[in-house]
């Protein structure tokens, strides 16, 4: 059951696996190539994102310890790419039960912070962290937040999982704006993540067609924009991108599916 996926530079693909904890290998045509040895039991993986530093690449890995606690863990991935080194927690977060993350160009991490309803902006270098309050954003005091992506002008997204609000953030975390695609409420019934390839937006939902694409983010509020990619889907949970192609992990199938933005087709590693 992969509950997410992120690519390194030299386009190596990894997959978490929630259910037995394996960080697998892959490369980007989805061949798979090893699971990863790692020197501490990571415990139901949730997500996570890889760090480049100072020509070193690292893995951060959030893992869900029970329904209400969640801990932060870097690891360095060794050079055989076969093996991870665990490096050191995140302390002092108090992040609680987080479902997503993404790490910038700048290598500051993005964290969706579902059950504490905000978005953590986390610098490792200095120490130091900001935040914004999503239930205080929304106007909703029980907001469910499940996803966060980042497109090319590095502006921040996430969105109300039951209520279809997208939100835009700068790089700093200052709101921009959001867009009501409650449009969508009809035939979908949540909205479980998003993700960028270009100008393109493409969000996972759960309903009939789970996976859809605009053209951009500014086609959002027109119902009339909204484009299907169909593939058997049962629950995708995450959406990243590399070079042309989208990759998702498409959970309950137990699969990555890759969408190629040029060919228009998809591929499967079942």
């Amino acid at each position: 059951r992969p509950s997410s996926i992120t690519f390194d530079r030299a386009g190596n693909c990894f997959v978490a696996n929630r259910s037995s904890g394996d960080i697998s290998l892959l490369d980007k045509n989805l061949n798979f190539i090893i699971n990863l040895e790692v020197d501490k039991l990571l415990h139901r993986p949730a997500c996570i994102g890889i760090l480049n530093n100072v020509g070193r690449h690292y893995l951060v890995v959030i893992e869900r310890i029970n329904s209400e606690k969640s801990s932060i863990s870097i690891y360095n991935i060794l050079n055989d790419k076969r093996s991870l080194s665990f490096v050191k927690k995140i302390k002092n977060l108090n992040i609680n039960d987080a479902q997503d993350l993404i790490i910038s160009r700048k290598s500051k991490l993005f964290i969706a912070d579902t059950l504490n309803r905000r978005i953590l902006r986390v610098d490792i270098e200095n120490e130091s962290y900001n935040e914004v309050d999503l239930a205080k954003i929304s106007s909703n005091s029980k907001i469910l937040i499940k996803t966060i992506s980042i497109n090319d002008n590095d502006e921040i997204f996430t969105a109300d999982f039951d209520n279809f609000r997208v939100y835009k953030f700068d790089e700093f975390l200052n709101f921009i704006s959001e867009y009501d695609i409650s449009y969508l409420k009809t035939e979908h019934k949540v909205l479980r993540a998003i993700g960028f390839n270009g100008e393109k937006i493409f969000l996972c939902t759960r309903g009939k067609n789970q996976v859809i694409f605009y053209e951009s983010a500014n086609k959002l509020g027109n119902k009339s924009n909204v484009q299907y990619i169909k593939a058997n889907w049962n629950h995708p949970v995450k959406i990243v991108s590399y070079k042309d192609c989208v990759y998702f992990a498409d959970k309950e199938n137990d699969r990555i599916v890759m969408y190629n933005t040029s060919t228009k087709k998809t591929f499967s590693t079942q």
